[in-house]
């Protein structure tokens, strides 16, 4: 037979499945005409399909080379790049598909995963939504382009990519899991719930979705919830360290420390890289009163993330080293973490009452007729200063690092403006000036206070007010305490007061918070602005 015939022999063999035999016949034809592109590409196909990716790349490549108009080389060309882990080789390769066939939808879509392989995700989105032109009911499209949108940070246009994707496939459980954790970052719980009940209606057997429901039941404050379907995730998938990591936080919010140990414990042991679940243990360590464990669990956990600036800061806290502040990414975190939970352990379990304490010496030493026209409730978190306060204040204004906490204090409605940022650089930068600040619960984490109390008078009318409490230590100016918050000597804030123009109008002593069931002290503040800075 001639060559065109032992070809199309050839060819039937590799549809029928006989694999062998067309790789004997393509073999033969080589041998007599060894640049014959269709049997270069074909014998390269069963290299491919056989998983010798290098002899497939050779042999497609060439076949490429040898008919530069061959498309179908030229995407599988792609194909075996992409297997290889050569995104950006697989996307040239797909780029000349399209410019020999441009409605190939499929090397549009092929072009995009490459593209976002390759961490140009910008170009995958460009890639996916000219696939989706093509082929606009393509439900893995429309996934993908999602998953694209969404590492990008564009949650809303990922959450329609994403019910595009449902709607065209019902059943797709990956695109309900990934909708619920965009809504999820969106800050919409109950509709990330709800996708995630989707994806286990149609996979019972999904780990992952049960670790995510989880993680939406806890940030709703639905704690049993949430360690139920944690407790689920485990028992489809042991192995999950992430789901014993939420477990353990989850544990913790419980006031359940050994048990949460024991979860955080698993999640190392699962994965011993998993700088966070260190991080946790070495918290429930330090509740636990097993402080050289606590160390040792920070110590890994800066080893693994050195820039993790929570277990670095509780380092320095266990250990006694000084420091000036607590860093702004760990005060965010931690506050942003227990937003949903935030006025139940701080007023339930650790029985803080600051802002009603200071609201009652305010009006003690004030008189109850008081009235400011401008407020500002610095470190506002949840809004329990703002409640204690409010019926003072023509206006009350608030401001927190922790955007989660915020939205939370949004909520009550007790504030007329809030801004997320961090204190000194507003103070500094408002042009606004107030006649009371409130800080209840953030000299705790600020240490070294001249920082603050240098801006204050920007933004301070004549006779504004300071009222604050602090963790009350002899001696030195301020300490950081094991705890990982400050404390600052009467002393200090005496000598703060001298110099950026104020006067100490009342100091006076108060349990601040429980601490392993024991009070912390304290002291109330309240400070009056009378100009002359001796800066």
């Amino acid at each position: 037979m001639d060559l065109q015939e032992k070809l199309n022999f050839a060819q039937q063999c590799h549809r029928d499945g006989r694999l062998r035999e067309a790789e004997r016949l393509y073999r033969e034809i080589l041998e007599v005409s060894p640049n014959h592109a269709e049997a270069l590409y074909l014998l390269g196909t069963l290299a491919y399909r056989a998983g010798h990716l290098e002899t497939a790349a050779e042999l497609i490549g060439q076949a490429a080379r040898v008919h530069p108009e061959y498309a179908e080389a030229h995407f599988s060309l792609g194909n075996v790049y992409k297997a290889q882990g050569k995104p950006e080789q697989a996307a040239d390769a797909y780029r000349k598909t399209i410019e020999l066939f441009p409605s190939a939808s499929a090397a549009h879509y092929n072009l995009a995963l490459a593209l976002d392989e390759a961490g140009r995700t910008e170009d995958a989105v460009a890639s996916f939504r000219n696939a989706l032109d093509l082929s606009p009911e393509d439900a893995d499209a429309h996934f993908n382009l999602a998953n694209a949108l969404q590492r990008l940070g564009r949650l809303d246009e990922a959450v329609v990519s994403y019910r595009r994707a449902t709607e065209l496939d019902p059943r797709h459980v990956l695109a309900h899991n990934n909708l619920g954790i965009a809504l999820k970052n969106l800050g919409r719980l109950d509709e990330a719930a709800a996708s995630y009940r989707k994806a286990l209606a149609i996979q019972p057997n999904y780990a992952q979705a049960h670790n995510n429901l989880g993680i939406a039941l806890k940030n709703l404050g639905r704690l049993d919830e949430a360690v139920a379907s944690y407790r689920k995730a485990l028992a489809i998938d042991p192995n999950l360290a992430q789901a014993h990591n939420n477990l353990g936080i989850a544990l913790v919010e419980q006031g359940a420390m050994e048990s949460a140990a024991v979860c955080f414990q698993e999640a190392v042991r699962i994965d011993p890289g998993y700088a966070e679940a260190h991080n946790n243990l070495a918290g429930v360590f330090g509740n636990l009163n097993r402080m050289d464990e606590a160390v040792a669990s920070y110590r890994r956990t800066t080893e693994l993330d050195p820039s993790h600036p929570g277990a670095r800061h509780m380092l320095s806290a266990l250990t006694g080293q000084s420091a000036d502040t607590v860093p702004i990414e760990y005060v965010k975190n931690l506050f942003d973490q227990t937003s949903a939970q935030f006025d139940k352990q701080l007023v339930d379990d650790l029985g803080y009452r600051v802002p009603e304490k200071l609201r009652h010496a305010m009006d003690g030493h004030l008189g109850t007729g008081i009235r400011f026209r401008n407020a500002l409730d610095l470190g506002c978190g949840t809004g329990l200063s703002g409640a204690a306060f409010r019926s003072l204040c023509d206006r009350l204004s608030g401001i927190d690092i922790a955007p989660k906490i915020i939205e939370v204090a949004r909520a009550k409605n007790i504030y007329d403006a809030l801004q997320t940022g961090e204190i000194v650089a507003f103070l500094n930068a408002t042009e606004e000036k107030y006649d009371l600040f409130i800080a209840t619960d953030v000299f705790m984490y600020l240490g070294k206070l001249e920082p603050l109390f240098a801006a204050l008078p920007h933004c301070a009318m004549a006779g504004a007010y300071l009222a604050f409490g602090t963790e009350s230590c002899e001696g030195e100016d301020y300490v950081l305490r094991p705890t990982g918050r400050f404390a600052q000597s009467r002393a200090y804030i005496q000598s703060l007061a001298d110099r950026f123009g104020f006067t100490v109008e009342l100091c006076r002593e108060s349990e601040v918070r429980k601490e392993k069931d024991q009070y912390i002290m304290g002291d109330l503040f309240i400070l009056k602005y009378t100009g002359g800075s001796k800066i």
